[in-house]
Protein backbone atom coordinates (compact mmCIF):
# COMPACT_ATOMS: atom_id res chain seq x y z
CA UNK A 1 0.00 0.00 0.00
CA UNK A 2 1.38 3.81 -0.90
CA UNK A 3 1.62 5.80 2.31
CA UNK A 4 1.14 9.70 1.84
CA UNK A 5 2.58 11.93 0.95
CA UNK A 6 3.01 16.05 1.90
CA UNK A 7 2.65 18.05 -1.54
CA UNK A 8 2.92 21.90 -1.51
CA UNK A 9 0.43 23.08 -4.29
CA UNK A 10 0.61 25.98 -5.88
CA UNK A 11 2.56 28.81 -3.29
CA UNK A 12 0.88 28.26 -0.08
CA UNK A 13 -1.19 24.94 0.34
CA UNK A 14 0.09 21.67 1.94
CA UNK A 15 -2.32 18.79 1.31
CA UNK A 16 -1.31 14.90 2.19
CA UNK A 17 -1.71 12.56 -0.96
CA UNK A 18 -0.32 9.36 -2.60
CA UNK A 19 0.75 11.57 -5.59
CA UNK A 20 0.68 15.05 -7.55
CA UNK A 21 -2.36 14.19 -9.33
CA UNK A 22 -4.57 13.40 -5.83
CA UNK A 23 -2.80 16.54 -4.28
CA UNK A 24 -4.86 18.91 -7.00
CA UNK A 25 -7.49 16.94 -6.61
CA UNK A 26 -7.41 17.01 -2.71
CA UNK A 27 -7.13 21.01 -2.59
CA UNK A 28 -9.66 20.90 -5.38
CA UNK A 29 -12.20 19.25 -3.40
CA UNK A 30 -11.42 21.10 -0.12
CA UNK A 31 -11.96 24.47 -2.23
CA UNK A 32 -14.80 23.33 -4.31
CA UNK A 33 -12.93 24.46 -7.71
CA UNK A 34 -12.68 22.06 -10.71
CA UNK A 35 -9.09 20.70 -10.79
CA UNK A 36 -8.34 22.05 -13.99
CA UNK A 37 -8.37 25.33 -12.44
CA UNK A 38 -5.40 24.06 -10.98
CA UNK A 39 -3.11 23.16 -13.87
CA UNK A 40 -0.99 25.93 -13.94
CA UNK A 41 -0.14 25.33 -10.51
CA UNK A 42 3.66 23.74 -9.61
CA UNK A 43 2.90 20.62 -7.34
CA UNK A 44 6.08 19.32 -5.50
CA UNK A 45 6.95 16.89 -2.79
CA UNK A 46 7.71 18.53 0.46
CA UNK A 47 11.21 18.17 1.56
CA UNK A 48 12.57 17.10 4.84
CA UNK A 49 13.58 20.69 5.94
CA UNK A 50 9.89 21.94 4.69
CA UNK A 51 8.40 18.76 6.89
CA UNK A 52 10.13 19.68 9.91
CA UNK A 53 9.42 23.34 9.81
CA UNK A 54 7.68 24.34 13.19
CA UNK A 55 4.41 26.20 12.40
CA UNK A 56 3.11 28.76 14.75
CA UNK A 57 -0.08 30.30 15.95
CA UNK A 58 -0.86 33.69 13.64
CA UNK A 59 -2.11 35.25 17.22
CA UNK A 60 -0.07 36.88 20.36
CA UNK A 61 2.00 34.67 21.76
CA UNK A 62 2.49 32.83 18.35
CA UNK A 63 2.56 29.78 20.01
CA UNK A 64 3.72 26.64 18.18
CA UNK A 65 1.04 24.69 16.76
CA UNK A 66 2.56 21.46 15.10
CA UNK A 67 4.71 20.77 11.98
CA UNK A 68 3.19 19.05 8.60
CA UNK A 69 5.37 16.36 9.42
CA UNK A 70 3.15 15.47 12.40
CA UNK A 71 -0.16 16.65 10.75
CA UNK A 72 1.12 13.98 7.82
CA UNK A 73 1.43 11.24 10.19
CA UNK A 74 -1.93 11.87 12.41
CA UNK A 75 -3.37 11.59 8.12
CA UNK A 76 -5.20 8.46 7.49
CA UNK A 77 -6.37 9.65 4.02
CA UNK A 78 -5.84 12.27 1.78
CA UNK A 79 -6.56 15.65 3.22
CA UNK A 80 -5.51 19.29 2.98
CA UNK A 81 -2.89 19.99 6.06
CA UNK A 82 -1.54 23.67 6.56
CA UNK A 83 -1.24 26.81 4.04
CA UNK A 84 -0.75 30.84 4.63
CA UNK A 85 -1.69 33.50 2.68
Amino acid sequence: MSELKCFIVGDHDYVAAFDSAGAVQVLAVTEGNDPKDYSSFEVSECDEETLGMVWRSEEPPHAEVGTLRMWLSEASEPCWLNGTE
